[in-house]
């Protein structure tokens, strides 16, 4: 007898487990309610390892409404932030890419500061030689991030936080 989702009576389908957005999204959202109380509790100021926690402010490009989700900066050059937009190794680019690329204003928190930034992603010459760094800074360990989205044919921005000066009262 044939059921109802095409397979015979006490035949079993092999189920192939394959990334997908829905997974990606829970495993960000996992770390988020692991780590944000904690990133609560240090006032900005959580690491882990070399790794510094930030959390990043960004306008909906549809909504306009903020979304913040708190994300891993593996370099700083000087008073910026480094940023891979990896979602995991996902297929497509984390929704905070695509807010940033519509309104490259944010906020960010971080070392126990919030401040104003204006973000832009990395081209070229600029992007090969901060993933080189970055890698280096991990001890390849990001790589494994990197390369499931390069096999997916996606190419993983990254996305430079530069300060916006204060202006001078």
């Amino acid at each position: 007898m044939i059921s109802s989702n095409g397979q015979a009576e006490g035949e079993t389908r092999k189920q192939t487990w394959k990334p997908t957005k829905t997974l990606h999204w829970r495993g960000a959202r996992l770390l988020n309610m692991v780590f944000q109380p904690l990133f609560e509790a240090t006032a900005g100021r959580l690491r882990v390892g070399h790794i510094r926690l930030v959390e990043l402010e960004t306008t909906g490009r549809r909504t306009g409404l903020p979304r913040t989700v708190l994300m891993p900066s593996f370099l700083m050059l000087g008073d910026s932030y480094v940023l891979l937009a990896s979602y995991g190794g996902g297929k497509s680019q984390p929704s905070w890419y695509w807010n940033i690329t519509a309104n490259p204003v944010v906020q960010i928190r971080a070392g126990g500061r919030t401040r104003t930034m204006r973000a832009r992603v990395s081209e070229g010459k600029e992007a090969r030689r901060l993933l080189a760094r970055v890698l280096r800074r991990t001890g390849g360990t990001y790589l494994f991030l990197v390369a499931p989205a390069r096999a997916a044919g996606r190419r993983v921005p990254i996305v430079v936080l530069d300060p916006i000066p204060e202006p001078k009262p």
